[in-house]
């Protein structure tokens, strides 16, 4: 019974192996690679005919050792043929489709070139000195409910004064196919990133824009001349050379709040925007303090957030007399007020603050986590039987939130969170030579 049902399948076999030697693919692969196509058809044949004496075989292989033998054979044989077929259509499969990518490049290049010289990604850049609102002009309209009508993919990346072609490529890469190869081979990664924007329209955010090398550029950019036409790169950026070295097509010169709007947003932080019912001496003093902040949103709001905790005229005419303002400083009174922030912040705040040193600009840092490194370090002291000492690190981390020196990262989930540049600069910069930030280079030593 076993022998017959074997039979059976051996039958079997043979009419798959019939059906797939006159499909399309197999008949296209030896086509396509100039094999003897009258080859094909004697293996036809030879199939064919084994097909033809297979039922008498059967039933006379319990008579005859011979065609036993000759069975057990066939079956070897047949089961050699299928994985070569196998072979042969993963084969032609390969072709099929390396041929289809060919078309469809040639296609975008060609429409790209019919369309009077406009690149498949065109390059808005926004200029402006630290801390005028740059990167937050860029989260509203990255997070503009219509970017997803008008983009089927984006990504944004932090890129800050070191652009390394590798990590730049490979985070694009992660954003926009959600998952990447660990490799460094930057070939691998930019024809994965091709491959990934191939018809497809994307908006990507390069955020803090430092490079000047046009030719860093060039090779950055080389994947995205797949793209769709209508795809953007929004860049940010302090240095206006930025702006032709990547051949923007707009450039928008990002100019400080003016005066009215400055106070405005000072009170929004300082008085929770109850306006009405102001102290007339506080907002006269504020409006002081605020001129000295020179129209830079992240000064005004780090001021105004820091004196909402202090609602006396004393505390507020401090602030505006204090020495900080007449230091020197090369990147104009936001340092200054930043540094004033810092400065009145209650010792064990400035202790947090200052070990968020350690971590690299844009770095993600996960709510729960600091807040461990910070008791671990010895920062966090619970001083109730009732409260915690998680509990106590929970409300340093929220109270420097509220006094913005964290803000809520792009996950929005509520666990993670970024600096600003500027102070992360300032952590360092009060830090000193304490401060040792752990990079990949030194991650082995």
């Amino acid at each position: 019974m076993a022998e017959l049902v074997g039979g059976a399948f051996l039958s079997a076999t043979l009419q798959v192996a019939f059906d797939r030697l006159a499909s399309r693919d197999i008949l296209d692969y030896f086509r396509g690679r100039k094999l003897n196509e009258g080859l094909l058809k004697r293996l036809h044949i030879t199939l064919i005919s084994i097909n033809q004496v297979l039922e008498d075989a059967e039933e006379s292989q319990y008579r005859n050792p011979n065609v036993k033998q000759w069975l057990d054979e066939l079956k070897d044989a047949v089961f050699i043929a299928e994985d070569l077929l196998d072979e042969i259509a993963t084969e032609a499969s390969r072709q099929k489709l390396e041929s289809e990518y060919r078309a469809n490049t040639s296609k975008i290049l060609l429409s790209s070139k019919m369309s009077s010289s406009e690149p498949p990604m065109q390059v808005i850049t926004i200029v402006g000195m630290g801390g005028v609102g740059k990167t937050t002009l860029a989260q509203l309209v990255y997070n503009d409910n219509r970017m997803e009508d008008l983009f089927q993919l984006k990504a944004w990346v932090c890129v800050s004064e070191e652009f390394n072609v590798v990590q730049v490529t490979k985070a694009i890469l992660e954003a926009v196919a959600c998952s990447t190869k660990e490799s460094n081979d930057l070939n691998l990664l930019q024809l994965q990133l091709r491959e990934r924007l191939m018809g497809k329209k994307l908006f990507l955010v390069l955020d803090d824009v430092w490079n000047e090398n046009r030719t860093t550029w060039e090779i950055l950019q080389a994947p995205f001349n797949y793209g769709t036409l209508g795809s953007k790169i929004f860049v940010t950026t302090r240095n206006k050379k930025v702006a032709s070295v990547m051949h923007s097509a707009h450039i928008h010169h990002l100019k400080p709040l003016a005066e009215e709007d400055s106070w405005k947003l000072f009170a929004k932080h300082a008085f929770n925007d109850q306006r009405s019912g102001m102290d007339s001496n506080l907002v006269s003093i504020g409006r002081k303090i605020v001129k000295k902040c020179g129209g830079l949103p992240l000064a005004i709001k780090t001021l105004g957030s820091m004196l909402h905790r202090g609602q006396s005229c004393q505390e507020w005419a401090n602030i505006l007399e204090s020495d900080i303002w007449h230091l020197s400083e090369d990147d104009s009174n936001i340092i200054l007020a930043l540094r004033l922030s810092y400065h009145y912040l209650p010792s064990n705040l400035k202790c947090c603050f200052s070990f968020c040193s350690v971590f690299p600009k844009d770095y993600e840092i996960d709510k729960d986590l600091l807040i461990q490194l910070w008791m671990a370090e010895g920062l966090v002291h619970s001083w109730r039987k009732d409260q915690s000492i998680e509990e106590v690190g929970n409300e340093f981390f929220n109270d420097l939130e509220s006094r913005s020196f964290f803000e809520p990262s792009r996950r929005r989930n509520g666990r993670y969170f970024i600096m600003h540049d500027l102070l992360n600069d300032l952590a360092k910069s009060v830090m000193g030579e304490f401060c040792f930030l752990l990079d990949s280079n030194s991650s082995q030593k």
